[in-house]
């Protein structure tokens, strides 16, 4: 049967959604990427080589015909990378189609003036008017950027200034990063943020910043300080790093979570703190969390019937490995690696009903060998693997999975490394 004729006349509509699909970019344009994969932020969330992969496709799309090139052109300059504009390879006016934002300043001898970045700022700082370069006004008003995605990379103080306007922040929904000027800036002109990470909050008051419709918050507390945390009535997602010793915020987060821990899906709080006392059953406070990771210290509980977690998570660095001790009560062998950071036992977590144990770093770096004064310590990498190995076996004996950052499992892991020794 020959579909050539019903292809060829099928609607403009259905044309333009395939034409959307053939240059969407899964994850690099979600505005709440870990709701949308549910799970945490993946590497690809800040690789913009599918993006560039898209651009590629777009333009030859747009040479097959006129219409094509029409609906396929004001997809332009969906990602921008402030370096591109200091280096001259994007134009300024280009600024208002981006989706995504990268704010990088440049150091590079082919920028002269090292103040470049400021510079724009201070350009695009003035009011707008016919001349704006950004071509931002109709009529007498100014028209909104399509700004979904903040990126703060490299920033001087200033750089940031040129989005001190309403129309530029109007659809901001996710920040990445933070500086005291955006933060001044945030605080002005509130808007609905629905994803904030690598924030500090030494430098970065949730109170100044809307947090009504935020549903995932990477944050980081470290430091002698008094903070107190927002109402977050939308919060589905929470990633604490909380520094050593600072009991008044382990404090504060359990009153925190008192009040947005019914509601949290995932909940991940990493701290060497080894005072952390609780007198209030973590599964009382998050009775929905399907992704889970506690302090050092915190004293493993079992669930009440009924619980939803699902994923545990160990934090590598975390991790205390030493040689010498007892030889390994489960397998038997002199391995003698101790992982200290689990309060509670195997049997606990698959009573518990979780089902996938994740170690946030990948089995390549896990395994490699680590400079010591003697050189290479093949030694402790060996007992180290060894270890893994064993963590492994005891997790698939209670029906649970281990994997790494990369969501791969041992087997996974070891089978691509013979792959790639074969080539």
């Amino acid at each position: 049967m020959d579909l050539k004729p019903r292809i060829s006349h099928l609607p403009v509509e259905i044309w333009e959604i395939i034409l959307k699909l053939a240059i969407s970019v899964p994850l690099f344009f979600e505005s709440d990427p870990i709701l949308a994969q549910d799970l945490p932020i993946c590497p690809r969330y800040y690789n913009s080589k599918m993006y560039w992969g898209s651009e590629r496709t777009r333009n030859a799309l747009r040479r097959v015909c006129s219409s094509w090139n029409q609906t396929l052109k004001p997809f332009a300059h969906r990602f921008i990378n402030t370096e591109d504009i200091l280096h001259g390879n994007v134009p300024i006016s280009a600024l208002p189609l981006a989706r995504r934002l990268l704010l990088m300043d440049c150091w590079c001898k082919n920028v002269p003036n090292r103040d470049h970045l400021e510079q724009m700022a201070h350009l695009l700082g003035s009011e707008p008017s016919s001349s704006d370069p950004l071509h931002e006004v109709d009529g007498n008003s100014a028209i909104p950027w399509n700004l979904r995605i903040l990126h703060i990379s490299r920033d001087r103080p200033g750089g940031s200034r040129f989005l001190a306007k309403p129309n530029r922040l109007c659809n901001l929904e996710s920040l990445i990063g933070n500086t005291e000027d955006l933060l001044e800036i945030l605080s002005e002109y509130r808007p609905a943020l629905k994803h904030i990470t690598r924030v500090s909050g030494r430098n970065f008051d949730l109170f100044r910043v809307n947090c009504n419709h935020l549903t995932s918050l990477q944050l980081g507390v470290g430091g002698s300080m008094t903070w107190i945390p927002p109402e977050t009535p939308s919060l589905r997602y929470l990633d604490l790093s909380i520094a050593p010793a600072i009991s008044p915020v382990h404090r504060v987060v359990i009153d925190w979570l008192q009040s947005a821990g019914k509601h949290l899906v995932h909940f991940l709080w990493r701290s060497e703190s080894t005072s952390v006392s609780m007198k209030i059953d973590i599964w009382d406070l998050l009775p929905l969390v399907e992704t889970l990771s506690l302090p050092v210290a915190y004293p493993w509980s079992q669930p009440k019937s009924g619980s939803s977690i699902r994923t545990l998570y160990l934090h590598y660095s975390l991790l205390k490995w030493f040689l010498g001790g007892d030889t390994c009560k489960y397998c038997g062998t002199s391995h003698k690696v101790t992982l200290h950071t689990l309060s509670g036992t195997m049997e606990d977590y698959a009573a518990a009903g979780v089902m996938t144990i994740r170690v946030d770093e990948s089995w390549r770096q896990i395994t490699r060998p680590h400079k010591s004064k003697e050189g290479l310590n093949s030694r402790l990498m060996q007992r180290r693997y060894e270890f893994i190995r064993c963590f492994d076996d005891q997790a698939r004996a209670y029906g649970m999975t281990l994997v790494d950052s990369n969501w791969r499992t041992l087997l996974e892991y070891r089978g691509q490394t013979k792959s790639e020794a074969q080539h």
